[in-house]
């Protein structure tokens, strides 16, 4: 593929600043992304140790504290963002859950080596966290507590989609703006190889043009014009020796 300078040059800027711009957006988006992980972590971190309060240990078995209560309460408020809370023994086995889990639970596995991870509730994804119980030093059950994650994976999506479209208009913009910039930079390099291709053995008399800035452009323009000087002083030797010869025969 035979490409103009202007567009090697605009390829090359457009190479680099996408790697650039992929690394500050891919950034942005994990940085956004861990703060609401973050947040939401917080959140749960808050309810386990609320309703902790609620959980009593009854011979070594595990219960809700004023269960009617908490069913009314249920009832009563419309929650935007609700909040599961189940509890188990060490065993695993559901010793109760909250309302709003109606026939669903929370996967419990001693696999989960962080106090957070993320699962399914039929097909929401939440995100869930757990703490121990423990009665007199020793490890009664766990309670969990968990999150949708629809909400948060949703914003997330959309400045995923927002960062990609951005990302390929940018390009688009940059890749005309440095093909522009491109061909200014080449523009007396462009000039000087016109006056190259102007002068012939009948005008070796004129010179380049020196550029105003004195850069490598300038530089091969006084070159090129120290050249001119050294072929035309040839050439008139060339024919004052041929003169000469032709005067002496």
């Amino acid at each position: 593929m035979n490409l103009k300078i202007k567009d090697r040059l605009a390829l090359n800027y457009l190479v680099a600043t996408s790697i650039l711009m992929a690394a500050v957006f891919s950034s942005i988006y994990f940085v956004v992304e861990e703060v609401v992980m973050f947040n939401i972590d917080r959140d749960l971190r808050y309810e386990l140790n609320k309703h902790t309060k609620e959980v009593e240990v009854v011979d070594n078995k595990l219960s809700f504290v004023n269960m009617e209560e908490w069913e009314e309460r249920e009832h009563r408020e419309v929650q935007v963002n609700p909040v599961f809370i189940q509890i188990v023994n060490v065993k695993g086995e559901i010793m109760g859950r909250s309302p709003n889990l109606k026939n669903d639970s929370l996967r419990f596995s001693d696999a989960h080596t962080s106090e957070f991870y993320n699962q399914l509730i039929g097909n929401q994804r939440v995100r869930t966290a757990r703490i121990a119980l423990k009665n007199r030093g020793t490890i009664s059950g766990y309670i969990l507590a968990a999150m949708s994650l629809e909400s948060s994976i949703s914003v997330l999506q959309k400045l995923q989609n927002i960062l990609v479209v951005s990302f390929i208009v940018v390009l688009i913009v940059l890749f005309f703006f440095s093909r522009i910039l491109a061909g200014r930079l080449i523009r007396p390099i462009k000039n000087l190889s016109e006056s190259m291709d102007h002068i012939n053995r009948n005008n070796l008399d004129e010179r380049v043009e020196l550029p105003s800035k004195k850069d490598e452009i300038y530089s091969l323009s006084f070159n090129f014009n120290r050249l001119l000087d050294r072929i035309e002083k040839a050439l008139i030797r060339e024919r004052q020796f041929t003169a000469d010869a032709s005067h002496q025969l």
